[in-house]
């Protein structure tokens, strides 16, 4: 069978932007691998020690930010792509609430909890954060992407307003 021009033309853009979801049974999460708890509490332990090294409170764990962490982190890896863009977002969708302040810090690439929160904490703008003294609560996740580095998402938040 011929096509004429206008045929070709048509079937290119269909083809062009035509986007074949994933299978429903497949989802970014499944695509990457969670760091350890424990691992992850490191990172936490290590912020603390530098928080009371200037006398600020220790971060609290909040569900809903650390479920906003894993998202960024998970949605970072599969994507692999680094960004701040969406973390408000993210925040929002987690049911934190309203604060008066958040905060996100993230990495990649750092094999341990001690070298990112170094790199954290050697970073002008992410130093803040650590050591922001509104900031009481936190979520972090840790995941291994598909090239085996590990992405890294803090996010630091105020106690929400009721």
């Amino acid at each position: 069978m011929l096509y004429s021009s206008r045929n070709l033309f048509l079937l290119f853009f269909v083809a062009l932007f035509h986007v074949i979801p994933l299978p429903s049974s497949i989802s970014a999460d499944e695509l990457v691998r969670h760091c350890s708890d424990e691992y992850v509490h490191e990172a936490l332990i290590r912020a603390n020690t530098i928080r009371a090294q200037h006398k600020l409170v220790s971060l609290s764990t909040d569900g809903a930010l650390t479920n906003a962490a894993r998202r960024r982190a998970v949605n970072m890896a599969y994507e692999q792509h680094l960004s701040h863009d969406g973390w408000q977002a993210a925040v929002r969708w987690s049911g934190f609430g309203k604060s008066p302040a958040v905060g996100e810090n993230i990495a990649m690439g750092y094999p341990t909890a001690e070298k990112v929160v170094n790199g954290w904490y050697e970073s002008p703008g992410h130093r803040k954060n650590l050591i922001r003294a509104t900031f009481t609560r936190s979520g972090l996740a840790c995941v291994i992407g598909k090239q085996g580095r590990r992405w890294w998402v803090h996010i630091l938040g105020a106690e929400p307003k009721i």
